[in-house]
C-alpha cells in the first residue's frame, strides 16, 4: 500500500491528475498480477508433468527447447524458442541503467511458447547437427588455409632474412621481444602485421647480439666496477633531479645507478672504475649499484668542441672559425637583422 501511494504521489508531482494517477497504478497492478498468475499456472503444469513422469528430456538446441508440457485437448509438446535478439544468452548491448540484459527476453533467454511435435524436434536436431558439421568443416578449411599461408610466409622470411630466421626458428631464449616476434612468425608467417619487415629483422639480429654480449651474470655484494659508460640520463623525482649512468663491464654484465660526485662530468664512452654495492635485477646479467666510492675516470672519450658562447652545444659543422653552434649562429643572425631594420614610418 505504501509503495502504491509513493507511485501515485510521484505521478501527481509529475503533473498527472490524481484520479488518472490512481487509475493508472491500479491498471498496472492488475496487469502484473495477471502475468504472475499465468507464470504460476505454467510452473504448476510443469511440476504436475514431472510428477506424472510425462515430461520428456530437454533438448538443448539453438532453435527450440522441448519442455514436454502436454496441454489438455491438444496434441504434441510445447517448447519455448530461444530469444531471437540475444540468441539465448540473455545478454545484449550494455547500458549504464540496465547493464547487458536483453530487452527481447528480459534476460530469461527464451521467447514465446510454441507447439511442436516429436517429428519436428527430430528435424531440428538433425538440422543442428548438419550446421555443426558445416561449421567444423569450415573451421578446418580456414585453419588449413591459414597454415598454408603461414608456411609460405615463413619460407619468404627464410629467403629474405636468413640471419633473423635462424634466430627466430625454435627460439627459446629469455628475450621477450625476440620471443614475441618468433611467436608471430610461427603463427602468421610474418615478422609484423604489414609493411616492410627489414627493420624488424634488423632489430631481432641486434637484440640477439646484445643478449650474447651480456653472457656473464652480474656479481653481487661490494665489488669493484670497471667498464665503459654506455648511457647517461637524468631522472626527476620529488627531491629534484638525479644523474644516472649505465656501465658495461668487459665480461659482459652491466650495472645502473647514480653518477658518483667525483666523476659528475662523465660522458658516454668514458671508462670508469669505482667500488659499489651491486644487486642483481630480474635479468641476471644486469644489476643496480649504490653507495659508490673511489670513483675515477680511467679513460676519457673524445670530446666534441663546445660553443664558446653557450658552452652547451657542439660547434657547428659550417662554422667559419668563430666557434659557435647552430643555435647561437641563428640568434646572432636574428639580432643582426633586427639592428639593420629601419622603420619606414
Amino acid at each position: 500500500m505504501q509503495e502504491q501511494n509513493e507511485r501515485i504521489s510521484t505521478m501527481i508531482a509529475a503533473g498527472v491528475a490524481p484520479r488518472d494517477a490512481v487509475a493508472a497504478v491500479d491498471a498496472t497492478d492488475a496487469i502484473n498480477a495477471a502475468r504472475e498468475a499465468v507464470r504460476q499456472r505454467e510452473l504448476d503444469a510443469l511440476a504436475a508433468a514431472d510428477a506424472e513422469g510425462t515430461t520428456t528430456a530437454r533438448h538443448e538446441r539453438r532453435g527450440l527447447i522441448a519442455e514436454g508440457v502436454p496441454r489438455e485437448g491438444e496434441k504434441g509438446l510445447w517448447a519455448r524458442e530461444y530469444c531471437r535478439r540475444c540468441g539465448g544468452s540473455g545478454h545484449y548491448s550494455f547500458n549504464l541503467m540496465h547493464g547487458t540484459v536483453c530487452f527481447g527476453c528480459a534476460g530469461r533467454k527464451r521467447g514465446k511458447l510454441v507447439r511442436v511435435d516429436a517429428a519436428e524436434i527430430l528435424k531440428l536436431e538433425k538440422a543442428a547437427d548438419r550446421r555443426a558439421v558445416k561449421r567444423d568443416e569450415a573451421a578446418a578449411e580456414r585453419r588449413a588455409r591459414w597454415d598454408a599461408e603461414a608456411a609460405a610466409g615463413r619460407a619468404e622470411v627464410e629467403r629474405d632474412f636468413p640471419e633473423a630466421y635462424a634466430i627466430l626458428d625454435g627460439y627459446d631464449g629469455r628475450n621477450k621481444f625476440i620471443a614475441d616476434v618468433a611467436s608471430r612468425m610461427a603463427q602468421y608467417g610474418r615478422l609484423k602485421r604489414d609493411g616492410d619487415m627489414s627493420n624488424i629483422a634488423r632489430a631481432v639480429v641486434d637484440a640477439h647480439a646484445r643478449d650474447n654480449g651480456f653472457a656473464v651474470d652480474v656479481p653481487t655484494g661490494r665489488v669493484v666496477v670497471e667498464g665503459e659508460v654506455i648511457k647517461t640520463d637524468v631522472k626527476f623525482n620529488a627531491y629534484g633531479e638525479r644523474h644516472v649512468m649505465t656501465v658495461k663491464n668487459d665480461e659482459g654484465w652491466a650495472v645502473w645507478g647514480s653518477i658518483p660526485r667525483d666523476i659528475s662530468a662523465v660522458e658516454r664512452g668514458d671508462r670508469v672504475r669505482f667500488t659499489a654495492t651491486v644487486e642483481a635485477s630480474e635479468k641476471p646479467t644486469f644489476g643496480f649499484f649504490k653507495r659508490p666510492s673511489n670513483a675515477e675516470v680511467t679513460r676519457e672519450a673524445p670530446r666534441a668542441e663546445l660553443c664558446v658562447e653557450c658552452e652547451l652545444h657542439p660547434v657547428s659543422d659550417s662554422d667559419d672559425g668563430a666557434g659557435r653552434c647552430d643555435e647561437c649562429e641563428r640568434d646572432r643572425d636574428h639580432q643582426r637583422a633586427a639592428l639593420e631594420f629601419t622603420d619606414p614610418f
